[in-house]
């Protein structure tokens, strides 16, 4: 069963997407007085790693934003359809970069349960040895909690990136067709 319909929010655009980015980015360099104290830190990774699949557009945002080239991906699976999980995550891919001895950022692109982040950090601290941080954009109620993030929400984001994946399993999911054609029509409408 998936979440409530009215429950769904969006980044509605790249644009936007970018802007969160940027705010995570300054938070992360500690060049921004707006930023939480407990947010601001100065930061400087050695290596950034998206998180596969929705990590690796905002980790390539903050690969150029902190103007750090050293970009590598891993690859955790857990959810199988909206709201729906697997039993636990599990690393479908290892880190693709040596880690060893750095300081690594981990990017996704929201820590909603928490448990992907959780297992990913794992992953990287045993290999890292260095200071490990983690940003997603958005974090919810997470049982993991990032060094770094850009806002805090209680409703299931849709990225623009993720927009037609998200669409079709509401359009499988929904069984009212009101309700579903006001979702898809928002969704579809969305920059």
């Amino acid at each position: 069963m998936i979440r409530n319909p009215e429950s769904f929010t969006g980044v509605r655009s790249f644009a936007e997407s970018e802007i969160r980015c940027s705010e995570l980015g300054r938070c992360i360099r500690h060049d921004d007085r707006t930023c939480p104290a407990d947010q601001s830190s100065g930061y400087s990774p050695q290596v950034i790693v998206g998180v596969s699949r929705g990590g690796w557009p905002p980790a390539r945002v903050m690969s150029d934003l902190l103007e750090n080239p050293n970009l590598a991906n891993m690859k955790v699976e857990f959810y199988r359809n909206i709201g729906v999980t697997a039993q636990r995550p599990k690393i479908t891919q290892p880190v693709t970069s040596e880690v060893i001895g750095k300081r690594v950022l981990v990017v996704d692109d929201v820590a909603d349960s928490g448990h992907s982040l959780r297992v990913a950090s794992k992953h990287l601290r045993r290999r890292a040895r260095g200071r490990l941080g983690s940003a997603p954009l958005p974090e919810t109620k997470s049982i993991f909690k990032p060094n770094h993030y850009a806002r805090t929400t209680s409703k299931w984001v849709i990225f623009p990136w993720e927009r037609l994946e998200a669409i079709n399993l509401i359009k499988r999911n929904l069984r009212s067709k009101g309700k579903t054609s006001n979702v898809i029509r928002e969704l579809k409408g969305a920059d």
